[in-house]
């Protein structure tokens, strides 16, 4: 009887364990499958060649080695720091790399937004002394400088084959994710279906972004004191932590050598943050 009970508690667990892992694996698997799906629009924004699996080995690679890091840095530490600092600075190396491809796309669409108005400018040109509007495209990619170069050149071989204009236009839209050069493409699509006079309304809206530029360089001047006052706000406690240690080493030391130490220091590192984004959140203003 013993024996039976036994068996059949094995095979429960056993079964119990397959199922978990199973949930498991088909859970990753979804979240593998949405993230390559976004990351690859990512990288296809910040014109990289790196391929998406090859991102998720970073991310890995990078948790681990990190996770690895903190846990011989943090080794002569109390027990379960070291495996909570760990655990916690793995987490922060999987992000890593999402972090760097995010930084490279938000510069490469902030350099094409600053030469938008030249490439209009030299659009409308092209216009006025009697090219097509192809042929104008195709000035300005040979003109212009990378990144604007580079994508006015995809999209003209992607109309040379066979894409319609307004199609290109909005494939370029797509990869760029650009405010001003939606704006641009929508007013395109509606000049070429109602007929009206590019080189008119490539000069209004090099205008209107201009303005808007300057109004966006103004805001950023005026809400800079606010973003400074949230770095300050952070580095306040790590600096007030850094020069008591140096006073008072001793009194220090119970900060890290506690847990009740470790529990006020996580306190500290939460409310930083949250007053961090707080402060950035009031001082934010989209045009």
């Amino acid at each position: 009887m013993l024996a039976v009970i036994l068996a059949v508690s094995f095979i429960s667990v056993s079964l119990l364990f397959f199922l978990l892992l199973r949930s498991l694996a088909g859970g990753y698997g979804e979240y593998e499958e949405r993230y390559l799906g976004r990351t690859a629009e990512l990288i296809q924004q910040g014109a990289s060649f790196i391929p998406v699996e090859r991102l998720m080995h970073m991310k890995v690679i990078s948790a681990f080695l990190l996770g690895v890091i903190a846990l011989v840095v943090s080794s002569g530490l109390m027990r379960p720091v070291p495996f909570i600092l760990a655990a916690a600075a793995a987490g922060i190396g999987a992000f890593i790399p999402d972090i760097l491809i995010h930084m490279k796309v938000a510069r490469r669409r902030e350099k094409f937004n600053s030469q938008l108005i030249a490439a209009m400018n030299t659009i409308s040109n092209g216009l006025r002394s009697g090219f097509s509007f192809l042929q104008a495209l195709d000035l300005a990619a040979r003109q212009l400088p990378d990144p604007a170069g580079q994508e006015f050149r995809l999209t003209v071989r992607e109309i040379n084959l066979g894409v319609r204009i307004e199609e290109a236009l909005e494939n370029m839209n797509k990869r760029l994710n650009d405010a001003d050069l939606m704006l641009l493409v929508a007013a395109v699509r509606l000049t070429i279906q109602t007929g009206g006079e590019l080189p008119v309304v490539f000069g209004q809206l090099s205008d209107t972004i201009r303005e808007r530029n300057r109004i966006d360089g103004k805001i950023k001047a005026l809400t800079s004191q606010g973003k400074l006052q949230a770095i300050i706000v952070v580095l306040i406690p790590v600096a007030l932590g850094i020069i008591i240690h140096f006073i008072n080493p001793e009194l220090m030391r119970l900060m890290y050598t506690t847990m009740m130490g470790w529990a006020m220091l996580a306190a500290v590192v939460v409310l930083d943050v949250i007053g961090f984004f707080m402060i950035r959140k009031i001082v934010s203003i989209r045009l």
